[in-house]
């Protein structure tokens, strides 16, 4: 069985490794499409002009950015971007696509909610991107501690990871340094720079050192307005933070709690706010901050099948399932 992967690259930032690369480990004559980098307008047509002598039996394919494959393959379409609010105009292909594909993949429920009613396709799964447990882990305590002195980052920070933008609640965050006595830590992947003296920032960290600054922290939290998944927050709950969320993503619809059966009983990785509201933001904050030792997030995300691993069985379950080929 022959497979093609199909999108415009494999990752943008050298030296990270995201799904696409995993999916090209895990699925056996899985062939990268890619060229190393094809830009969207062109790829299309590119990957068509090579179909057609010998089209592959499957197709995985971003599902946004560049139109439906006119290719008779059995095609699964990876959703994880929201274009309809920044990227009008490719919204419509988007939908297309998908209406096109014989499975659609959020990678979230939230995602999957979120295009409710515009979908004509019957068979969606939600199959969250996976993080690395091994790479992103905790620290035991006096390491912690030598590896916040080394960083520069503030006793009992608060992390956030973004950019300076609507979609990411920065505003929220600004509100929150200045109207709280929290120690603060940002990891920005723009140019943003804060001046105060209860916050460190970092720009465009790579995961090594990501490692290194959550386990410097002691609480992450999301402040978007929109997030697909949120993957730095599975981060940082890998790494024992837990986490202050806003109703996004990964976390859509949760309370912050999770049931375990049996003995286990109930765990907790963190807190959800209901609205955007930095006003919201900030009792739930203190209320994390007041109960630290009660959450228990790496448990929970991993019961909740956020890692590598579980990723990877819920791929490999699609094409051992795949009608026809």
């Amino acid at each position: 069985m022959t497979g093609w992967l199909v999108n415009d690259m494999l990752t943008g930032i050298p030296g990270t490794k995201t799904l696409w690369h995993n999916l090209l480990e895990w699925m056996p004559n899985l062939e990268d499409k890619t060229g190393g980098y094809t830009d969207f307008s062109v790829l299309a047509g590119r990957v068509e002009s090579q179909a057609k002598d010998s089209p592959p039996d499957y197709i995985i394919r971003n599902a946004s950015y560049f139109r439906k494959l006119n290719i008779d393959s059995f095609t699964i379409s990876l959703m994880q971007d929201p274009l309809r609010r920044q990227f009008r105009e490719y919204h419509h292909d988007q939908i297309d696509v998908c209406n096109n594909s014989d499975i659609v993949v959020f990678n979230s429920n939230y995602m999957r909610h979120s295009f409710k009613g515009e979908l004509s396709h019957n068979r969606t799964e939600v199959i969250p991107l996976g993080v690395d447990f091994n790479t992103f882990a905790p620290f035991s305590s006096d390491i912690k501690e030598q590896t916040r002195k080394e960083l520069g980052i503030l006793e009992n920070s608060i992390v956030f990871v973004g950019a300076d933008n609507v979609f990411k609640g920065f505003d929220t965050v600004k509100w929150l340094i200045e109207n709280t006595d929290y120690n603060y830590c940002l990891v920005m992947k723009d140019n943003t720079k804060i001046d105060h003296d209860r916050c460190r920032v970092f720009h465009r960290v790579n995961q090594e050192d990501m490692v290194k600054i959550y386990n410097a922290c002691s609480l992450c939290i999301c402040t978007s307005v929109e997030e697909t998944q949120h993957l730095s927050s599975i981060e940082a709950g890998a790494c024992g933070l837990p986490i202050v969320t806003t109703n996004v993503g990964i976390h859509y619809g949760s309370s912050g709690d999770i049931i375990f059966p049996g003995p286990l009983g109930r765990r907790v990785w963190g807190e959800v706010v209901r609205d955007h509201s930095p006003e919201s933001m900030k009792p739930a904050i203190d209320k994390a901050v007041d109960r630290l030792p009660h959450y228990d997030p790496r448990v929970c995300f991993l019961y909740s099948g956020l890692d590598t691993n579980a990723c990877r069985r819920k791929w490999l379950g699609l094409l051992d399932n795949l009608p026809g080929v």
